[in-house]
């Protein structure tokens, strides 16, 4: 119970709790393994791995809100962005254009899906969260992490609806789908990146 009013906790909290240090031990370990153990005291890869957790955090924010409440929060995207452009700006600014024209193309992509369906087929949060990812990411591996959100989504849909927990008109928020995709491709870009491009057999 609440310390102050007394009211019971829900037991979701705590379930949402172990979920965010699960999260934080795993990107702990994906920042190590791209690092070493020999770095793990260094300025660079403690830099890292808090800028690291300060996304997981947000994008944790994001997933929850619009599971809930399917809604999109502008501020923690724009906190989220904010933070990534200037740690760019700082740690690699040779990537910045590459980055922005990503962003640009995950924009207009999500944005065309959005005028074509007149807002059915994506919310407007959805379109301005896929600026970040694109950003965020960069090319290809935004491409990688878009067809994950839209592969989890179509599977999870599908399971709701043989379920019968969903009708096929549903909406269903896509914003934890892309959120997931983005998580994954933060944490395991590289690897990941590589498996499509094999499975596309371009490399």
């Amino acid at each position: 119970k609440c310390r102050y009013c007394k009211k019971p906790i829900g037991v979701h909290h705590l379930f949402l709790e172990l979920i965010v240090g699960a999260l934080f031990v795993l990107t702990y370990f994906a920042t190590l393994g791209e690092f070493g153990a020999a770095e793990v005291y260094s300025s660079v890869f403690v830099a890292t791995l808090a800028y690291r957790l300060f996304l997981i955090s947000v994008l944790f924010v994001i997933f929850f809100i619009d599971l809930r409440h399917s809604i999109i929060p502008f501020a923690a995207v724009a906190s989220a962005f904010v933070v990534s452009l200037i740690w760019m700006i700082v740690v690699s600014p040779s990537l910045l254009l590459g980055s922005i024209f990503a962003a640009l193309g995950s924009f207009l992509f999500f944005f065309m899906i959005h005028a074509v369906t007149k807002g059915k087929g994506m919310g407007f949060g959805d379109v301005i969260f896929s600026f970040f990812m694109g950003f965020l990411l960069g090319f290809p591996t935004v491409v990688v992490a878009i067809y994950i959100a839209f592969l989890t989504g179509s599977v999870l849909s599908l399971i709701l609806i043989l379920a019968k927990r969903k009708k096929l008109k549903s909406a269903i928020p896509f914003g934890p789908f892309l959120v997931a995709g983005t998580v994954s491709c933060l944490l395991w870009g590289s690897q990941l990146t590589h498996a499509f491009l094999v499975l596309l057999h371009i490399i």
